[in-house]
């Protein structure tokens, strides 16, 4: 994480920060989806946020909260992020098997 926090100090982007999604735009996802979200995340509250996907997504299918981790969790557990992925995927390819 030194990394990052050291970039994140003198790196500014120039772009405005991501608007969060609305109900009505969280309801048109209608491909399979699988959310990740640390359980010490400080940009939004983990319980809540999956709460509103759960109720609000069609195509949510999987929905974790990851204890020990922040915000960055792909930085933080880059193990359990990837493996997360690609079990994800590789059920979704056996369906087009199907």
């Amino acid at each position: 994480m030194a990394p990052v926090m050291l970039g994140s100090r003198w790196f500014r982007p120039r772009r405005l920060p991501a608007h969060p999604y609305t109900d009505d735009e969280l309801r048109e996802v209608n491909v399979p989806t699988q959310i990740l979200v640390g359980g010490h995340s400080r940009l939004l509250r983990p319980a809540a946020a999956l709460e509103r996907a759960h109720r609000l997504i069609p195509g949510l299918e999987r929905a974790e909260i990851v204890a020990g981790a922040g915000h960055g969790l792909p930085q933080e557990r880059p193990e359990l992020t990837i493996a997360r992925i690609l079990t994800f995927a590789d059920r979704l390819r056996g369906r087009d098997h199907d």
